[in-house]
């Protein structure tokens, strides 16, 4: 019989072993740590991008897949988006430098070169470059991904997995497809890294902009350079339309001191007064038996007339529970009220022949 020795440092089922048994071959196991994955999928500076990607809130599989889609892993280059170049600027696909960047902005503020995608994360749109230049420079890696991993991390929780990778490229049937390949590429990196699934299920977007309010969009746009056709959202971005520019705007209007509405102040006997004392009317002269000829009568008949006017604006907005210019319905309230001044004038127009020479009045004396 053997002689066995208990090994409780092995796996399980093999702790116990024959005396004088050779020992099994064993492998050394190296853990790979997420910085290995990364780099091993051309990614980078992949510690950085681990760090970056967690202080914007952001899956370090989207910040993957988002850095080989759109700089091949993280280079700091220029992009191809077919926009007007100043000279002695940049090229194309070149290493972004300071001197190129700054030279590039100056042009783009003067009107005289586009928007085009700058460093690691192609930042394109201008308040996405002012962000990195607030920081140490969009020209600057670490300034640019930070500000890039920050907007693929609003888009995603605006509308999903899918619905961030496709905004973050614009919109259009070139950002569906981004999305399409985004979503493949990020199946592959979550396994890879071992990330669990993102909650809410946000592997399906939950907001889709061909059914919200950018629906159905405006697709007949054509480029001026290549003559591609782009919808509404893609034109503003890609050729230098600076919405935040408007934004900033209405933001002042909101935050503008709010002061009270107009109040509406009419001094009726002044009006009708003038209306009395205007040169047409006191010109008439009209032949003594004819009442309706008289500018006494047309005088005291417009003021009758404007003030049954007023007194039914009055009563329709006393109805309506305040006096607030802002919220009248116009169109029903001015047409109750100029019926009311209709109706005053025929009401004079019939006491004419009874009442006394010159007034609109049954009973009144002529003034």
């Amino acid at each position: 019989m053997s002689d066995w020795e208990w090994h409780p440092e092995r796996p399980e089922g093999d702790r116990w072993v024959e005396l004088g048994a050779p020992e099994p071959e064993t492998t050394l196991l190296t853990v790979a740590t997420p910085a290995d994955i990364l780099t091993a999928g051309g990614i980078l500076r992949a510690p950085e991008v681990i760090e970056l990607a967690a202080a914007a809130g952001l899956d370090l599989a989207a910040a993957a897949v988002v850095l080989l889609k759109e700089s091949g892993g993280g280079n700091n280059v220029w992009g191809h988006d077919h926009v007007v170049i100043a000279p002695n600027t940049y090229a194309p696909g070149a290493i972004v430098t300071k001197p190129a960047y700054l030279a590039y902005k100056q042009a783009v503020l003067a009107g005289r070169a586009g928007r085009q995608g700058c460093g690691a994360l192609q930042l394109t749109w201008g308040g996405y470059q002012d962000q990195a230049d607030a920081l140490a420079g969009c020209w600057d890696w670490r300034s640019n991904v930070t500000v890039g991993f920050a907007a693929l991390a609003a888009h995603i929780r605006n509308g999903g997995m899918r619905g961030g990778f496709r905004d973050y490229n614009g919109s259009g049937p070139a950002a569906e497809a981004y999305a399409d390949d985004a979503m493949a590429r990020y199946l592959v990196w979550r396994t890879r890294l071992g990330t669990p699934e993102p909650n809410g299920n946000s592997m399906v977007s939950v907001w889709d902009r061909k059914e919200g309010p950018w629906g159905g969009g405006i697709t007949d746009i054509p480029d001026p350079v290549n003559g591609e056709q782009y919808d509404l959202f893609e034109f503003v971005k890609r050729n230098n339309v600076e919405i935040y520019q408007g934004n900033l705007m209405l933001e002042q209007l909101l935050n503008a001191p709010k002061s009270p509405a107009p109040q509406l102040r009419l001094d009726v006997d002044k009006l009708a007064n003038n209306l009395a004392a205007h040169p047409a009317l006191a010109a008439l002269t009209a032949p003594a038996n004819d009442p309706l000829l008289t500018a006494s009568f047309w005088a005291q008949t417009g003021e009758r007339a404007f003030k049954s006017v007023a007194g039914s604006l009055v009563s329709v907005w006393g109805a309506s529970g305040a006096l607030n210019l802002f919220s009248i319905p116009w169109q029903s309230t001015v047409g109750v009220a100029l019926g009311a001044g209709v109706l005053s004038v025929l009401m004079s127009v019939m006491s004419a022949p009874v009442g006394p020479l010159g007034s609109p009045s049954l009973v009144g004396k002529p003034q």
